[in-house]
């Protein structure tokens, strides 16, 4: 079994008409934007009578740092007769795809068609499982 890196999906349900226009009018500056998902925890009940509800335990620290794909969105009828609406947001990340041909890795091929003749990959084959010996 083989380690990869999931893309990422973001879903709003229950989004409303004015949701889905800007959602429909930004999707061209949505994409290749950065975006980071923090966590925070909170202190629903503190012991200490002076300290508020819902304070914060500690900074918030992020668990997710990517790159805003695709944007997306839906409406579909219920039994109401009322639209159910959802936005969906897809996210990559510096590790998704990374079994995808080369376009971005340090090779002699990719950095030939993307700056002609430069020579700065083209050892890199000579030096794959090389482990240098330090002399003390």
């Amino acid at each position: 079994m083989m380690a990869t890196a999931e893309s990422v999906t973001l879903t709003l349900e229950g989004a409303t008409s004015e949701m889905q226009e800007l959602a429909r009018a930004a999707t061209s500056r949505v994409r290749d934007r950065s975006i980071v998902i923090y966590q925070q925890f909170f202190d629903v009940t503190p012991i200490d009578v002076n300290q508020q509800p819902w304070s914060p335990l500690m900074p918030a620290f992020a668990v997710y740092s990517g790159k805003m794909d695709r944007m997306t969105y839906s409406a579909e009828r219920d039994g109401d007769a009322a639209y159910l609406r959802t936005i969906e947001l897809s996210t990559y990340n510096l590790f998704t795809n990374r079994n995808a041909p080369a376009n971005g890795l340090w090779t002699d091929s990719d950095t030939q068609r993307r700056y002609p003749g430069d020579k700065g990959a083209a050892r890199m084959p000579l030096y794959a499982g090389y482990s240098p010996i330090w002399t003390v």
